[in-house]
């Protein structure tokens, strides 16, 4: 199964007053890619699992072992007579042993888990990059959702300031009564409340950005109002579910997981199998006795073949056995619910991105309703069919409108690369895409 492209939505509206150049998507990412804690202690948990198949490895390599001593005797006697004798000695000795396996079923099947061990960590460590991708993505687009947010606010305050000025200028020439007056104060004070909140969202979003990239970031750029929204390609959600079966790489690390539990099993089973060894040694002593001008050597060279057979270890192997198998019964279910995780994730993702664009369309047509709507209550507001209450509401529902829409696209975002992620092919390209509509902010 091919997979098209899909282009990626970015987000708009940032409202730091300091200005330089922006760091976009992609900087931040590689930036989390020095940075992040947890992603460098995965590539350290990688290093760690590739070294196990290097030391199963060497399981299965001859082994060779020296050694030396050196002594020294020291003997002496004493007759009835008072005559005395003593003797000195001294002896080197150099020793050197071989051990090669032959065959050992269990050492074997242990080798063959271990390489495919290696190949699950760099599997799961592909996942955890794909994760650092969503992980970046989200904190990055929630510091832009906090910027509009605080950015909407800001303007809907702004237009409340400027409504309770006008009520008061119209209750002063007795237009209005003061409870109009009382209103829009206690809608203005209600906006600062709202201020300290988005400003508190937006100080949080940038903790959590620094959190993975290790510093704080003053300009992240803006979204392009004019994004193409793209229904996912292929079309029908069947497909999507398809590749996520065969390319997720959880499901894929579940089931080598499930492959290494089945030849856990034999390699306990081999238990009850023999073993052999091919040894040899080799053994050189130098003795020099004291008074003696002729030292005395040793030496000795052996080797032969060792086998050993378990005849009976007090079931330990058969229990062994079976906690084994009780152990692939659990990866195989863990593989099945794997797989379910992930079909009912792309589904969810796949929904996600057309239900994103159907609101986005839907709000968009709702903002242009909201602007025509509250135009229609401040006209009436001055001839005194509407009232200041009207009014306030009708501008709370068009930032609200506005908000909403911003926070679509955030979802439209989202919803696509999670939906890459559950099949499987998610790279930092997609990351690329989303820069795509991300461009450097304005003031003003």
């Amino acid at each position: 199964m091919k997979l098209k492209s899909i282009l990626a939505a970015g987000l708009f509206s940032s409202l730091f007053s300091v200005s330089v150049q922006a760091e976009n998507l992609i900087e931040i990412y590689r930036l989390a890619l020095d940075n992040d804690p947890l992603f460098r202690s995965q590539g350290a948990q990688l290093e760690a699992s590739l070294e196990n198949q290097n030391q199963s490895f060497a399981s299965l390599m001859p082994s060779l072992s020296g050694s030396y001593t050196r002594g020294y005797n020291k003997n002496g006697s004493e007759s009835g007579i008072g005559t005395a004798t003593q003797s000195e000695s001294q002896s080197d000795a150099l020793g050197l042993s071989l051990r090669q396996t032959i065959y050992d079923y269990s050492t074997w099947v242990g080798y063959d888990q271990a390489k495919k061990r290696a190949e699950q960590a760099r599997i799961i460590y592909r996942a955890n990059q794909q994760d650092l991708v969503i992980r970046v993505a989200q904190v990055y687009l929630n510091v832009l959702s906090a910027q509009d947010n605080l950015e909407f606010v800001l303007a809907e305050q702004k237009a409340i300031k400027q409504e309770l000025e006008q009520t008061k200028q119209r209750y002063e020439v007795g237009l209005i009564a003061i409870t109009d007056v009382h209103e829009a104060q206690a809608r203005y004070d209600q906006s600062e409340a709202d201020r300290i909140t988005a400003q508190n969202s937006l100080d949080n979003a940038n903790e959590a950005l620094r959190e993975v990239t290790g510093q704080y970031h003053s300009d992240l750029g803006t979204l392009k109002k004019d994004i193409p929204l793209a229904s996912p390609e292929p079309a029908r959600i069947d497909d999507w579910v398809s590749v996520a079966k065969e390319s997720n790489l959880d499901v894929i690390a579940s089931n080598m997981e499930y492959y290494i539990a089945k030849q856990d099993v034999k390699r306990r089973y081999g238990g009850h199998l023999p073993s052999v060894d091919l040894t040899a040694s080799y053994s050189d002593t130098v003795r020099d006795p004291s008074g003696i001008d002729i030292d005395t050597e040793t030496y000795g060279l052996s080797g032969g073949i060792s086998v050993n057979v378990p005849l009976y270890l007090g079931g330990s192997v058969n229990s062994s056995v079976r906690q084994g198998e009780a152990l692939s019964k659990k990866a195989s279910y863990d593989l099945e619910f794997a797989m379910r995780g992930t079909i009912r994730n792309t589904r969810s993702a796949y929904l996600g991105v057309e239900a994103s664009i159907a609101a986005i369309k839907a709000l968009q047509q709702s903002v242009i309703s909201q602007e025509s709507a509250l135009e229609a209550t401040q006209a009436g507001f001055e001839v005194g069919t509407r009232t200041i209450v009207d009014v306030l509401l009708s501008t709370r529902n068009l930032f609200s409108a506005r908000s909403r829409l911003a926070q679509a696209r955030y979802n439209y975002v989202i919803a696509i690369l999670s939906l890459k992620q559950a099949a499987g092919i998610l790279t930092e390209d997609d990351l690329s895409m989303v820069n795509q509509w991300i461009e450097p902010k304005t003031n003003g």
